[in-house]
């Protein structure tokens, strides 16, 4: 059974993230065959995934926590509280979501970067009356067309007894500058070339 995580909504609410996206960019990053993305201004950095710490919570989804620069960050697993099949993955990362001053790591696959929205093309979400679900929407992307599911800051940050650490980098903040920075990129994969007699073998190595 699919399980939604909802919070209490309205239509300002919707449209004000809307708006967002629209003027700061998003960042894209996928979960499984999951595309999502964020407005610019709710992400700090995409990290590789380092060994998570336990972290006692009920909080639906949350699988630990990880050490990020000597704060300990706690790192949600949106497929599990989706309830999708989860996927093996080599290069598992982390990105780093603000909001209202509060840090939130979320467990992914892959990036797949920094992308415009093409205006008027975002679909809110509806159920049950005025809820808002974790996937506020969907919107297609600029430059490939493709479709992506908008995530709402907000109903992450309203997740059941989710723990959220206070940010303590805040000058690190970034709103509109971030997409021409490009603070989201997609994380190389690391290769390690080895040589045999005459043959290069060409082997991937996994991040830790």
């Amino acid at each position: 059974e699919f399980r939604r995580v909802l919070f209490r909504s309205d239509d300002d609410a919707a449209q004000a993230l809307y708006e967002r996206a629209l003027a700061e960019g998003c960042g894209g990053f996928v979960m499984g065959t999951l595309h999502v993305a964020l407005p610019m201004g709710a992400l700090r950095e995409v990290i590789p995934l380092t060994p998570l710490h336990c972290m006692p919570s009920k909080a639906p989804g949350l699988v630990g926590a990880i050490d990020l620069r000597g704060v300990m960050l706690p790192v949600l697993d949106m497929r599990l509280t989706l309830c999708r099949q989860l996927n093996e993955t080599g290069y598992p990362c982390v990105v780093i979501m603000v909001h209202e001053g509060r840090l939130l790591g979320l467990l992914a696959d892959d990036v797949t970067g920094v992308f415009t929205m093409a205006p008027g093309s975002f679909k809110r979400m509806r159920v049950q009356g005025d809820e808002w679900p974790l996937l506020a929407g969907s919107l297609r992307r600029a430059d490939d067309g493709s479709l992506v599911n908008l995530l709402s800051p907000q109903a992450l940050a309203a997740l059941p007894e989710m723990p959220m650490v206070e940010d303590p980098e805040p000058a690190r903040s970034r709103q509109g500058d971030a997409v021409a920075e490009g603070v989201v990129q997609p994380l190389a994969q690391p290769m390690m070339l080895m040589q045999a007699g005459g043959q290069v073998d060409r082997k991937s190595t996994r991040l830790n």
